[in-house]
C-alpha cells in the first residue's frame, strides 16, 4: 500500500512581530495559508526579517507552497493589529 498524505489545519493569531507559523518538517507534502483577517499579513523565511520584506497575503486571499520548499520553517508577521490566519498542512503518514 502506497504511503497516505494526512490534512492537519492549525489556526494562528498573527501580530505585529514575527512568530514561527512552522517548522521543518520533512514529511510536509503541501501548505495552504489563508489570511482570514482584514489586513495583509507577510510570510517570511527568517524570525529577523522586517514587515515589508515577505511574501505578501492578503485579506481573504490564500498562498500555497507545493515544492520541496513547503518542508521548511516559516515566520509570519502583520504591519498592524491581529490578524486571523488559518494553516493546513498535508502530511505523509500523518506525521
Amino acid at each position: 500500500m502506497g504511503k497516505l498524505n494526512f490534512p492537519r489545519i492549525s489556526a494562528f493569531t498573527v501580530t505585529t512581530t514575527a512568530q514561527q507559523l512552522l517548522r521543518v518538517n520533512k514529511d510536509r507534502k503541501a501548505v495552504l495559508i489563508y489570511n482570514n483577517g482584514l489586513v495583509t499579513v507577510e510570510l517570511l523565511d527568517s524570525s529577523k526579517a522586517p514587515y515589508g520584506q515577505g511574501i505578501p497575503i492578503h485579506a481573504g486571499k490564500e498562498h500555497s507552497i507545493t515544492s520541496f520548499n513547503c518542508q521548511g520553517a516559516y515566520w509570519i508577521i502583520c504591519e498592524t493589529g491581529t490578524v486571523d490566519v488559518r494553516v493546513e498542512e498535508t502530511l505523509q503518514n500523518g506525521s
